[in-house]
């Protein structure tokens, strides 16, 4: 990470995540944050909305590891890994911070895709969203 160090408010949030302290999660997002799942079409918009569907996934995840944090010039890159169930999920958080430092955009992709699928199933109930199937295609 060379000299850098990781922005306050980001390092708080992953914290929060990572200790499933909603209080600090909510303290380091921005009112009008702009949160894009990758398993929801339509955007999370507010600190409320946002606050909901993180606090639901952090019900439905049994790990939260928040790993190395990438950054350029305006944006930073939260590597992760969480656990549900038996099933290993990898992702990346790309995120922008505001002026006052708090978090007012995160777009969190994942892989594999059937890890994804798994969350989402244990996620939509929570968030009134329909459960999505995985088709193999022969």
């Amino acid at each position: 990470m060379g000299d850098k160090e990781i922005p306050a408010g980001l390092a708080a949030l992953l914290d929060g995540m990572h200790a499933r302290d909603m209080q600090k999660v909510a303290e380091n997002i921005s009112e009008d944050i702009v949160l894009k799942s990758p398993i929801f079409a339509d955007p999370f918009v507010g600190r409320e909305q946002a606050v909901e569907v993180i606090t639901h996934l952090l019900s439905v995840v049994d790990q939260f590891e928040p790993g190395e944090v990438l950054w350029g010039e305006d944006k930073f890159a939260a590597i992760l890994k969480l656990r549900v169930g038996t099933t290993d999920v990898e992702g990346v958080d790309v995120i922008t911070l505001n002026e006052e430092g708090k978090v007012n955009s995160m777009t969190i992709q994942w892989r594999p895709l059937p890890a994804v699928v798994e969350v989402q199933n244990r996620l939509a109930p929570a968030v009134g969203a329909p459960v999505l199937k995985l088709t193999p295609v022969s």
